[in-house]
This record gives C-alpha cells, structure tokens and sequence, in this order.
C-alpha cells in the first residue's frame, strides 16, 4: 500500500487518543529564509530565531483553542516546538547566518538552486506533518479523524512552467524539425512526471521524519493533543499545502510581512516591496517597538486593506503580522519585551530589526488585526472569537 495510506493498525492496543508527552500541544515551524530573511548579520539571525521561536511557543494553550483551566489545561502554557526547519537554495544562503540559525537550533535545509526548490520543500514539508499526524492520530483512534484524499505532489506552476521550457529547449537541439512538435510535447510530459516525483520523494521524506518526531513527543493519554505549524512566509503558492494541512485536522499559523500596502505612506499596488520596507524604515525613525502611534497607524492600515483579503493569511487559522523593519529591544539575558503587558526582562541592551507586530483570526473580526501577544487564542475554538 502506499506510504500515504499506512494501515491504522499499529497501536490500535493503545488508549483511545494522543497527547503530547509533555501535555502540550506540538508544534513545527516551517521558515522560508528567503521571503523572511533573517539576515547575513550572526545576532540578528539568532534574535530573529528567538522571536519566531516565542512566537510559536506562545500558540500554546487556550491559543489553540484548548478546553480551558476548568479542563485540565493551562490556558497560558507554552506549546511544543517539535521541529524548526529553515529553506533557502544556495543564492539565498549567501544572504543568511546559516551557522548562527544552527546555532539557535534552526534545521537548514538546502534546496537545488532550481526555481521554488525551496518553496517546494517547505510545501512538502506542510503536507508531510500534515499527513503524519493524519497517521499517529488514526492509529490511536481512527473513528476520530476524518479521511482525507491526499492532495497531488506539491509543485509551483513557477517551478513546472521553467521544468517545461528547459525540457522543450532541451528536445530542440536532439531531434529534427519535423518532429518538433511530438518531440517537444514528450519532453514537456517527463519533465511534469519527474518534477512530481521529486515532490512526492520530498514529500515522503518529511512524512518519515515527522513520524519519528511525533514517535518521540507523543504519550498515550486520554484526549488527542493540538498539532500545529508556524508557516514563516507571505507566499501564496503554500496555500494550497496550506488548506491540506487544515482539512487533515492540522491548525496553521502563517508569519509574514503581512503588513498592509496602506501602512507605506504612499504604497500602492505599483509599489515594490523592498520601496514599502524602505519607507516604513523612515516613518518609524527611532521608535523602537509597538507604540501607541505605530498601533493606530497599523490599524488604520489594517481597516483599508485588509489581512484577511491576502490569500495565505485566508488560508489559515491565524496570520501573525510581522515587521521586518520596525527596530525591538533585546535583553541582557535574551528575553523579548512583552508589549502585552509592558514588562521587560533584564536591561536593554540592543535593538534588532524584525519581530510580530500584531495578530489576525480567521475566527475573529475579519477586518482586525489583534495584539500580540494576546491574551485570546491566536486560533480560537469557538466561532465567536473576536479580535
């Protein structure tokens, strides 16, 4: 049978459900190092590690949706980051402090220097967890998981349009004129056929390793743990892996420069993204964090433009808000400042660019961006969550 449908049987002698081994729901976070660029400089990369790291800790708890104190559980407990995996293909690794990621525990996965390589790993690597907690959940309980079709290899149409065109030029130069046209139409087909393999190869590969993960984190309990991933991008080509993930009872989180185009004083469509960093640098000047004017200019954005009208952020449960410009303290020993509550851990010693400003629920008010951090569930579970 395939490795996409392993049998439900293993552990079927278990109890009925999974939990973390920790009691804490499990959670990945899947960066894309290019579009969420930590940087060639070693400390902001490894401060950057740490936010998304909180960040993804912080969806812990009641933030996804738990029963509450009343329950058993804690409302404000951390989750469980279970794997933090980084793709980039070789040009973006020469603009990042691979060895400073590692460093602060952050697996980089190379890609083939190949069009959405890494684009492509990531997305199989959605899909993979996906499918693989779809597996643990179904051994220990199968009547509690509905079965759901596995989507087709995760390709980019970017990465299939080149595959096609390198194949057809390919052909040109091997057969006469007369049979360019079959030759050309044969070509196309294998290079689709072998960039599918390749994805269901990858795709296979993250399913494997994620079930040792999950070998290793889960204990048998009484209740089926949350699972969840931290997507760190704003791409939208993941939104298909994305909505595959959510269907197989995974919830997803998306991080990206989500901020509204409205948030760039002049920002149209027209306007490129680095001309939108570049002016939202020189508003902030030297504010340092989410302050009161930042927080009613960014919800001003928000109202105009929308977050949830961007395709991933749709996609997903929740989409956190990330600034890639706006400066933020760092600490003696590390800690973040908490903007929620307006403590600080230790005397400031540095900023560093680059942190979550705000926080968007498909559940909540379509239109809002919340705080962050929040004392509300980031992916609530009641469908009258408001922001």
């Amino acid at each position: 049978s395939s490795w996409r449908a392993r049998g439900s049987e293993e552990g079927r002698a278990s109890s009925s459900d999974l939990r973390g081994a920790s009691g804490r729901p499990l959670v990945a976070i899947l960066w894309d190092l290019d579009n969420v660029s930590p940087g060639v400089d070693p400390e902001r990369a490894r401060i950057t590690a740490r936010r998304l790291r909180d960040a993804a800790s912080r969806l812990g708890g009641g933030a996804l949706g738990g029963g509450g104190a009343a329950n058993g559980e804690d409302e404000a407990g951390p989750a469980e980051v279970v794997a933090f995996l980084g793709f980039a293909n070789d040009a973006t690794l020469e603009k990042v402090s691979a060895e400073a990621l590692r460093d602060e525990g952050v697996d980089v996965r190379r890609a083939k220097s190949t069009p959405d390589a890494a684009d492509m790993d990531l997305g199989a690597h959605v899909c993979g967890f996906a499918r693989a907690w779809e597996t643990q959940t179904k051994a220990q309980n199968s009547k509690s998981v509905a079965n759901v079709p596995p989507p087709p290899p995760f390709v980019t149409p970017r990465a299939l349009a080149a595959a096609e065109h390198d194949a057809v030029l390919r052909s040109a130069s091997s057969f006469s004129a007369t049979a360019d046209s079959s030759a050309a139409s044969a070509a196309a087909s294998d290079a689709r056929a072998a960039l599918a393999l390749a994805a269901a190869e990858a795709e296979r590969a993250a399913f494997d390793h994620f079930v040792s993960i999950f070998t290793t984190h889960v204990a048998v309990s009484s209740r089926i743990p949350k699972a969840a991933l931290l997507v760190v991008t704003s791409d939208n080509d993941v939104v298909p892996a994305v909505a595959f993930a959510r269907r197989s009872g995974c919830f997803v989180a998306a991080c990206g420069d989500f901020v509204p185009k409205a948030f760039s004083e002049g920002g149209g469509a027209q306007a490129s993204k680095r001309a939108r960093a570049k002016r939202r640098r020189f508003a902030s000047g030297v504010e340092v964090g989410v302050t009161p004017a930042y927080w009613a200019t960014l919800q001003n954005a928000a109202n105009k433009r929308p977050v949830g009208r961007l395709k991933l952020a749709a996609a997903s449960d929740a989409a956190l808000v990330w600034d890639s410009t706006r400066l933020f303290d760092v600490y003696v020993d590390g800690a973040e400042r908490d903007e929620q509550k307006g403590k600080k851990n230790g005397a400031a010693r540095d900023t560093v660019v680059g942190g979550v400003v705000g926080v968007w629920r498909s559940r909540g008010a379509q239109r809002g961006v919340g705080r962050w951090p929040s004392p509300r569930p980031a992916i609530p579970s009641s469908e009258d969550e408001s922001v």
